[in-house]
């Protein structure tokens, strides 16, 4: 039995979903595809329906995202050689941002007692920081510590098995931390239960002067028309599809469904996009401070051409320092969030309402 477990958590993965009956993002185990299951991906590299039920993972993307890894050791270097003593990494998935910590630590010391080495008094007193992970996927616990060690970092990183709201200082943090690392973001920024998570952490686990990384963040949005969009995400392009007599009548859907959104590569969707306004800033938020549990504002959008609504796409940017002279932005490549709203444009403005929700 142990055995047979093993080997289904080895080709299982957690994927975040939308649940149809709460509408609540949640956390669920799915199996990781084989190579034969490629061609269940149609030409946008977007899973079709009838394919299996892993539709992307961001894992490997962020793991080999050369620009984002060199721009968080860049900013985890800074804040540590700025005096930092204690990093908790929350979320720490395969332990590539608490490596990077416990580097900076090991290097600022060295150049603190380089710096006194002409007193052995006050070189001798240049005290090593910590570094605390936390991570609750069993499966990604076992593999950070592999890491760790192969790296000869696991005993300079404390890894603990738990949700950061589960842990507790004197327990599992010997004091409160002056600097949080993070990636727990997803392509909607806020999507993976970032705000409770910074709410708990910055109440119970974080000194009050503590710093961040990232610092901040902006999420940006644009209106776009795209058929393609459209045809995945509405009654009457799904019964297109289906070949069984039956028709639905969708003239009043529009009355009862927003729309949803959808994590995916747009960069092969440029030649079906038509850009019907310029990015816009949708909000801020500073990971430095506690987050509200809900915040509302409204936008006035400008528009640029004429033309139908099918959907809003939305990126953000990262200021990992104080500074921001360090960024990173999804806008580029990466994933872009593809909100489907679908709407025909009949004035100059579009008026909408932005939420920040737990």
């Amino acid at each position: 039995m142990k055995s047979e477990m093993a080997a289904v958590s080895e080709n299982c993965i957690m994927e975040q979903r939308l649940n149809p009956l709460t509408g609540q993002s949640e956390w669920i185990v799915v199996k990781l595809q084989s190579e034969s299951e490629v061609d269940k991906y149609d030409d946008f590299g977007a899973l079709n329906e009838r394919g299996g039920s892993l539709g992307h993972t961001l894992y490997l993307d962020m793991l080999n995202d050369v620009e984002r890894n060199s721009a968080y050791d860049q900013a985890i270097r800074k804040v540590v050689a700025e005096g930092a003593h204690h990093v908790l990494d929350i979320g720490a998935g395969t332990g590539l941002l608490s490596m990077m910590a416990s580097r900076a630590m090991r290097d600022a010391v060295q150049s603190r007692q380089l710096e006194n080495e002409g007193d052995a008094v006050i070189a001798s007193r240049v005290v090593s920081g910590k570094v605390t992970a936390c991570e609750s996927y069993l499966p990604m616990v076992r593999l950070a510590r592999k890491l760790l060690r192969a790296n000869n970092i696991g005993a300079s990183v404390r890894l603990v098995h738990k949700r950061s709201d589960e842990m507790e200082i004197g327990v599992d943090l010997s004091s409160p931390a002056d600097v949080l690392v993070s990636e727990i973001l997803d392509s909607e920024l806020i999507g993976e239960g970032l705000i409770p998570t910074l709410r708990h952490a910055h109440a119970h686990l974080l000194s009050p002067v503590a710093r961040s990384v990232p610092h901040r963040a902006v999420l940006y949005a644009q209106l776009v028309e795209c058929d393609y969009l459209r045809r995945r995400c509405d009654l009457s392009g799904c019964e297109a599809e289906v070949d069984d007599g039956l028709r639905l009548d969708v003239s009043k859907s529009r009355e009862w469904y927003s729309g949803f959104s959808r994590a995916m590569h747009v960069d092969p969707l440029v030649s079906h996009l038509k850009v019907l306004s310029e990015p816009f800033e949708v909000f801020q938020f500073n990971f430095c401070e506690v987050p509200a549990n809900h915040r509302e504002h409204a936008l006035n959008v400008p528009i640029t051409n004429s033309g139908n609504v099918h959907a809003l796409i939305s990126w953000w940017k990262l200021d990992l320092d104080d500074e921001g002279t360090i960024t990173y932005s999804t806008a580029p490549a990466w994933t872009r969030e593809g909100i489907v709203i679908d709407g025909e444009i009949t004035g100059d403005n579009v008026f909408g309402t932005f939420l920040e929700t737990m």
